[in-house]
């Protein structure tokens, strides 16, 4: 724990002992002002959620889901630790991936096999592990009380064993995807009916009717190294090929989504002085820039109105894209951190005179 003294301008670190026994740490992140570490005990489906006060104590919160059931990628019942660690029987290096929906997020980020979505009134664990089905935990933060709900992810007739898919939880919306090399079916499911609202398809040989960007091809969703390709077929083998994912964020009155796939490559992250927080620590908006920024992914956008009904027009800048291009103009900034304070997205960094600046986008 660092402490902040504004009056004496110093801080002081303590290191905290949570004491894990037999657990593996999942995720650490920041809940309407309150810090929470998320682990689990080994080879169970037994939480631990430990929440801290402004003092440095703590309370943990214990959720037991040893009595649910969790379909494995063979159809086989398995604890939750092994739909984290080994999704699809290999290991994975990172169990849970944690997501704040409200900022915008890489595929690399969307396209994970378990993920922890972050709302105001409530955690989201979702599991990706089995191609036909999403298995969702929804947990009040405020009593650790929880709710199972599970998805039936788009239906596509006759589609292969090694068909690709998964989902997005989005402020009461379920958005699931599931591709071949010939077929991408999307759809946008209320959460709590389980209702269908919308459907879109995507067919080998066949224009998509519902992108306002073209196919990208890039080692970045913001940056100038993207590639475009108008090649529908190319998007279906890749999606097909690779991890596929959708994310979204809000935009004004609409929505804007993202579409594709992601492949993982080795990028050497040049120039860059990350603090702990922008390698996933506390910052989840930090968090979603730099893999953003750092993202290969095969991709369009999209934007869709409040009934997710596709709308045409341009895809406006959001505040990573203007980031990205302040940085470009600003290419002597080193150190820097990106995060939200309320609702808007500040970029902090130290001048050459030492001195902490901050830009609001």
């Amino acid at each position: 724990m660092v402490e902040v003294d504004f009056n004496s301008n110093s801080t002081k670190s303590e290191p905290l002992d949570l004491k894990f026994k037999k657990e593996t740490f999942l995720q650490a992140f920041d809940h309407n002002g309150k810090v929470h570490i998320l682990s689990i005990q080994d080879k169970s489906s037994i939480l631990n959620f430990y929440v801290f006060d402004d003092q440095g104590g703590y309370s943990k919160k214990t959720l037991d889901l040893t009595h649910e059931k969790f379909r494995y990628w063979d159809n086989s019942l398995v604890d939750i630790y092994t739909l984290m660690s080994q999704p699809f029987g290999g290991k994975v290096e990172e169990l849970l991936v944690k997501i704040d929906a409200s900022t915008p997020n890489s595929l690399e980020t969307s396209a994970a096999a378990s993920k922890l979505f972050l709302e105001k009134d409530a955690f989201y664990l979702t599991f990706e592990s089995n191609r036909s089905y999403s298995q969702v935990i929804q947990i009040d933060p405020e009593d650790f009380g929880y709710g199972i709900t599970t998805f039936n992810k788009p239906y596509i007739a006759n589609a292969p064993a090694w068909k690709k898919s998964n989902s997005f939880i989005y402020k009461g919306h379920y958005l699931g995807v599931t591709a071949t090399n010939n077929i991408l079916k999307f759809e946008i499911k209320d959460y709590n009916s389980r209702d269908v609202l919308q459907t879109y398809t995507i067919e080998k040989n066949k224009d998509i009717d519902f992108k306002n960007t073209p196919i990208g091809v890039d080692g970045s969703l913001y940056g100038n190294n993207l590639r475009e390709i108008e090649n529908e077929n190319r998007f279906l083998r890749d999606v097909s090929d690779d991890e596929i994912g959708v994310s979204i964020y809000p935009a004004n009155e609409n929505h804007i989504v993202s579409l594709g796939s992601f492949k993982k490559v080795k990028i050497p992250i040049i120039g860059y002085a990350f603090p702990i927080t922008e390698i996933g620590f506390l910052n989840v908006t930090g968090f979603a820039y730099f893999n953003v920024t750092n993202s290969h992914s095969t991709y369009f956008k999209s934007i869709f109105n409040q009934n997710f009904e596709h709308q045409k027009g341009n895809v406006p800048q959001n505040s990573f894209d203007k980031i990205s291009s302040y940085l470009e103009n600003n290419k002597d900034i080193d150190s820097k951190d990106v995060f939200k304070s309320r609702e808007e997205t500040i970029l902090g960094y130290i001048t050459d005179e030492n001195v902490y600046k901050m830009v609001t986008f």
